[in-house]
């Protein structure tokens, strides 16, 4: 066999093993949302909503539970590579992935990354930008229900003070529609 066909073989098994088995997966981090993760997610969401006008979000048991769902489907993979994979149609998901120190596992931190993409939205042209597609989801104003989620890997014992996490918060109904965003994206007060 010429070496270029046993290269090329390699190759087509390797890209078979890690795109079709999955070989980047991994075991889900555990929840560790807890009353006061809810309460931080649940009050940093209505102080940026309030600035745009925005109506208040509320926690459905239903959208925390598919919250719990998607946070644990996110952490099987690699990095964001499960990002939207398989998500409900009538939702919308804001997620959040972090590496670091007892500071990253706060929600607000993912609330201000997802509220700062502001910089990236133009309110007079009101179309979809995906630099800022988080920000727009965050303050949709016909999203008035929530479900949220975090999901950590403890420290180990190499790297005591790191940990990696996602926070993921799905809203009902979705945002993010074309020709809807003049209505449902307004400037801040």
């Amino acid at each position: 066999m010429p070496k270029t066909s046993l290269i090329i073989i390699v190759i087509i098994t390797i890209v078979y093993m890690f795109f079709v088995t999955g070989i980047d997966s991994r075991t889900k981090f555990p929840d560790s949302t807890t009353k006061a993760v809810l309460d931080d997610c649940l009050q940093y969401t209505n102080t940026v909503r309030a600035k745009h006008g925005s109506p208040k979000v509320k926690y459905t048991a239903d959208l925390n539970k598919y919250a719990k769902e998607r946070c644990a489907f996110m952490s099987e993979g690699t990095g964001l590579a499960n990002k939207h994979k398989n998500l409900r149609e009538d939702v919308g998901e804001n997620i959040y992935r972090a590496v670091g120190g007892q500071k990253v596992q706060a929600c607000k931190h993912a609330i201000k990354n997802w509220y700062s993409e502001i910089q990236f939205y133009d309110f007079k042209k009101a179309v979809f930008v995906p630099k800022a597609g988080h920000f727009t989801q965050l303050i949709w104003a016909e999203s008035t229900e929530m479900g949220c989620c975090r999901s950590m890997l403890a420290p180990d014992s190499k790297k005591p003070n790191r940990v990696e996490l996602y926070i993921v918060c799905i809203y009902k109904v979705a945002g993010n529609v074309k020709g809807e965003y003049a209505k449902m994206v307004k400037k801040p007060k």
